[in-house]
This record gives structure tokens, sequence and C-alpha cells, in this order.
């Protein structure tokens, strides 16, 4: 799935437009939205179309402003030839609710539900052929480990996600290929930045790594080939 960050910004609202531009890249136009003839709670609706590098790329963006300056509404994208390329929901400014991603031939690519803009419930990701590859959950953290003393985990149990239960994996045929469940524990790990661009950092920090608890299975055109015990995510034994 594909985010739009804005770093630096322009805001400019001409009547009921509003249209906001990139001004570290020449004031290079990035949203256009203009107020829908609908007004719900005496809130107005805004319909959006999102630009990349001048190009339109989306045309049924539909956000309700809230009173807190937030948003709601749904979201759907395309790609340049017009074919949709996803579709979201937003409440109170964030993700929540089904995502769907599409490949460009219109088949679906990932089927995921957010909370609050974090992975939260079931996802699944497809083949090009539309035959699954990857199935599990996403949850609430249940127990957190950092060695370090300079992050309040309880924070980032509180609004972080991570994998839970059992998760499958399948090859292209559709054949399961690994099964195994995660604990719902973690543990807090530092990645050092991957470059510099232009003095700044640009990747690692912080990643949460879910444990693996009890058998994982492995398989070979259906058959298991080999099976591994994890307890509190370590590698114990071999079966």
């Amino acid at each position: 799935m594909k985010h739009l960050i804005l770093i630096l910004s322009t805001l400019i609202v001409v009547g009921c437009q509003i249209k906001i531009y990139d001004s570290s890249d020449n004031n290079r136009l990035l949203i256009k939205g203009y107020k829908l003839p609908l007004i719900k709670d005496t809130i107005p609706i805004f319909r959006w179309k999102y630009y990349a590098y001048g190009e339109f790329v989306s045309k049924t963006c539909k956000f309700r402003l809230i009173n807190d300056g937030s948003y709601r509404g749904t979201s759907k994208y395309y790609y340049h030839t017009g074919n949709i390329a996803g579709k979201d929901r937003y409440k109170n400014g964030k993700l929540n609710g089904r995502h769907i991603s599409y490949y460009h031939d219109g088949k679906v690519e990932m089927i995921a539900y957010f909370k609050n803009d974090r992975n939260y419930g079931s996802y699944k990701v497809y083949y090009p052929s539309g035959v699954i590859s990857v199935a599990g959950n996403y949850g609430k953290i249940r127990n957190l480990e950092f060695e370090g003393t300079e992050i309040d985990t309880n924070i980032i149990k509180a609004t972080e996600t991570i994998e839970v239960g059992t998760w499958t994996k399948y090859d292209s045929l559709g054949v399961k290929t690994e099964e195994g469940r995660y604990s719902g524990d973690g543990i807090l790990i530092y990645e050092p930045p991957e470059m510099i661009v232009n003095g700044i950092h640009v990747g690692g920090g912080i990643k949460i790594i879910p444990l693996k608890e009890g058998k994982w299975y492995y398989y070979h055109k259906g058959l298991i080939v080999g099976i591994e015990v994890y307890k509190n995510g370590k590698l114990i034994s071999f079966e």
C-alpha cells in the first residue's frame, strides 16, 4: 500500500476549493479538493483529487471534514491507466476498516484490516494469478521486550500491533509451504539508518519482531519436510 507523506506543503483555500502544494518542489500540486453540495450534521463533505508529479492519479476520494480538523470517509486509488489500485476507509483521519489493493489487471493483491493506521485483524496477500500467498492475523501486543532503557515499551504496546496466531504461506500453486503460530509477544530491535540523503538519515529505526511459539511446519509439495520448535521466540529443537 502506498502512502503520501507531506513534509513541506502550502495550503491554499479559494472559495469551495482547497489546494495543497509541495513547497520544496517548485510548488508542485499535490492535492486538490472541492466541497460537494452536501452537508451532513452541519459538516461539509469534500471530494479530493491527488496528483503525482502533476499527473492525476486518484479520482474518487470523498472525505468529510470533522470539527477537530480530522476527516473520515472513503478513498479509491487508481493507476495511471485508470485501473483501480486500492480502496481505503478513514475515521478520525486514520485508516480504519478494510483495505484492498489490486494488481494492474484488477485482480486482488491484498486484503487487510486497519485500526487507527495499524494492521488489525485478518491479513491476506495473493499472487497475480489470484492464488493466496500469505494468510494471518494482526492483534494487540501481549508483552514487549527491549534491552535498552530509553524507550517506554508501554507506549509502543498501546499504539502498535503485531502478528498473532497462526500464519500460513503458500506457493504459486496454492500449496502450503510454511505454517506456525506467533505468541503475541514481541521484541524491539534498533536498526541503524540504511543511508544518508542530503544529510538526513533514511531507513532504520525501531522495529518490532514477533515471537514464534510452538511448532512451525515446513512443506514441500504438500508433505512435511521439517519441524522447528520455538519457545519465547527461540529455536529449541528440530523434529
